[in-house]
């Protein structure tokens, strides 16, 4: 004999059977779907409007490293020296220089 015990109707299509969120979505889908939709207006309406374009060296670098502490401490003293590579050569009756 088989211990499971057959019924007419399983729970699954018994009216009454789902937990309460499942029928709150479900039976008002429509305002699901536009509540989800304005949620998504808004948040692209945010985007757009507080979206600032900033490619600045310090929001580039992590300022709380030593190494990057240190390299600032030194640009604010000699400048943007740090910045510049110099190269000077050719010939003894060529010279040139560049900055």
């Amino acid at each position: 004999m088989s211990s499971f015990h057959h019924s007419s109707q399983s729970s699954l299509s018994r009216e009454g059977s789902e937990p309460i969120v499942e029928r709150m979505i479900f039976h008002n889908r429509l305002r699901v779907c536009l509540l989800f939709l304005l949620i998504s207006l808004f948040l692209t309406w945010q985007l757009v409007t507080g979206l600032r374009m900033d490619a600045s060296f310090q929001k580039m670098v992590p300022l709380e490293h030593p190494f990057i502490q240190n390299m600032l401490r030194h640009m604010e003293e000699g400048g943007n020296s740090g910045n510049t590579i110099s190269h000077s050569g050719g010939s003894p009756g060529w010279r040139y220089f560049f900055r």
